[in-house]
């Protein structure tokens, strides 16, 4: 059986060697049996990897739709996994099943707290990106990212500030939330995600609805077609009985 792997940006682990792979648009149509390994990385990662290589945010958002959509096709064939999320001894085993994957490098571009709060920024401004990350992780194989990872939360402006204050040589202009302030000020960004989980599932709900009737229509209309049928049927029946 053919196997092929596709790292995504913000992958830990990476194809060694180029394996011929096909590009993954055309993954889909490929004949006989094949089997593809898909890794991919959190948002920060995944940000750094495209600063550092001069990627774009169009293109990874299509390739987070499009992996999503093959997991979703192809269970069997496909495995999907976050890199971030395997243990040393999981790595190490996955190494193993595909002796062409070894380590891809440094993810790392600037300082934590500006990679964080970009990528808050980048998710909160680009709706689709986020839903396309969130609806790749809901159909990966392994686990998800930590749930209370800062990159889920929405940025705020004292977030900017107080890191411009710290990289000009300033202190804070405040000190950091309490701890159960904090566990407050979360409750409604989880409402968010929640909300914009369900509109992306509403969504995805109301087109299966658009087929069903498009397909129901079509059903409705070979049936009022059916008597005619029938009757031409009956009279081409007695012409060919009357015909000597």
């Amino acid at each position: 059986m053919t196997g092929w792997i596709y790292a995504l940006p913000g992958s830990s682990l990476a194809p060694g060697l180029p394996a011929g792979a096909p590009p993954l648009e055309a993954l889909e149509g490929q004949p006989g049996p094949w089997r593809a390994l898909v890794l991919y990385g959190p948002p920060p990662r995944a940000l750094a990897a495209l600063a550092r290589q001069g990627g774009d945010l169009e293109t990874w958002r299509r390739q987070l739709q499009l992996a999503g959509q093959l997991k979703r096709r192809h269970r069997q064939r496909l495995t999907l996994l976050n890199t971030a999320t395997m243990s040393a001894d999981e790595a190490t085993t996955l190494q193993r099943q595909w002796p062409e994957l070894q380590a891809s490098g440094s993810t790392s571009s600037g300082p934590a707290a500006l990679l964080t709060l970009a990528t808050q920024t980048v998710l909160r401004l680009d709706p689709a990106l986020r839903a396309a990350y969130l609806d790749l992780e809901a159909e990966a194989d392994g686990g998800a990212d930590d749930a209370t990872a800062p990159w889920r939360h929405d940025p705020t402006a004292h977030d900017w500030l107080r890191l411009l204050q710290q990289g000009a040589g300033g202190s804070p202009a405040a000190p950091p939330a309490p701890a159960a302030d904090g566990m407050a000020d979360d409750l409604p960004r989880q409402l968010r995600r929640q909300h914009e989980w369900l509109q992306l599932l509403g969504d995805h709900e109301a087109q299966l609805e658009h087929e069903l009737a498009s397909h129901r229509a079509t059903v409705e209309a070979m049936a009022a077609w059916l008597p005619l049928l029938e009757s031409q049927l009956a009279r081409a029946r007695r012409a060919l009985e009357q015909t000597p």
